[in-house]
């Protein structure tokens, strides 16, 4: 059966467009949330650090 063999490569074939594409989209998505993850990283740390000079400030209250 010369066509089964045909029809798997091309079920493969697009079965791999389906995950190039796939992937083309996620990663730059994945990038910008790291990114923003590391935003968030920054700005927490500076809000702990303004919250730390606050309770400072306040006698510890």
């Amino acid at each position: 059966m010369p066509g089964l063999g045909a029809s798997q490569k091309a079920e493969a074939e697009e079965t791999r467009k389906l995950l190039q594409e796939t992937h083309d989209v996620v990663m730059p998505q994945l990038a910008e949330m790291k990114e923003m993850h590391d935003s968030n990283i920054q700005e927490m740390a500076k809000i702990k650090e303004i919250l730390a000079l606050l309770h400072s400030q306040n006698g510890g209250k």
